[in-house]
C-alpha cells in the first residue's frame, strides 16, 4: 500500500504546471539534494508532501528493507502448513 501511495504522490508531484507548485518542488527537490550531499538539514517537505521521495528516510526504510523471502517463510511456519492441511 505504501509504495501505491508513493507512486501516485510522483504522478501528481512530477506533473505540475509551470507555476507556483512546480516552484515549490523543484525548491523542495533542490534543498533535499543539497542536504543529502553536504549533510544539512533541510525541510523537504510541503504540502503535497516530499518532493524528493528518495531523500525522506523514513520513506526509504519502508520502500527497501522489504525482505519477501523472510515474509514469505514466516507466513509458511505461521499459517501455510495450516493452510496446505485444509486443502
Amino acid at each position: 500500500m505504501e509504495t501505491q501511495a508513493s507512486s501516485r504522490l510522483n504522478q501528481t508531484i512530477f506533473h505540475f504546471e509551470d507555476g507556483p507548485k512546480q516552484k515549490a518542488r523543484d525548491e523542495s527537490m533542490r534543498a533535499a539534494m543539497h542536504a543529502a550531499r553536504y549533510g544539512t538539514q533541510s525541510d523537504t517537505r510541503n504540502d503535497i508532501g516530499s518532493a524528493n521521495q528518495w531523500a525522506d528516510e523514513a520513506k526509504n526504510e519502508a520502500q527497501f528493507s522489504y525482505d519477501a523471502d523472510r515474509e514469505a517463510e514466516r507466513w509458511w511456519i505461521e499459517e501455510g502448513e495450516q493452510t496446505v492441511g485444509m486443502l
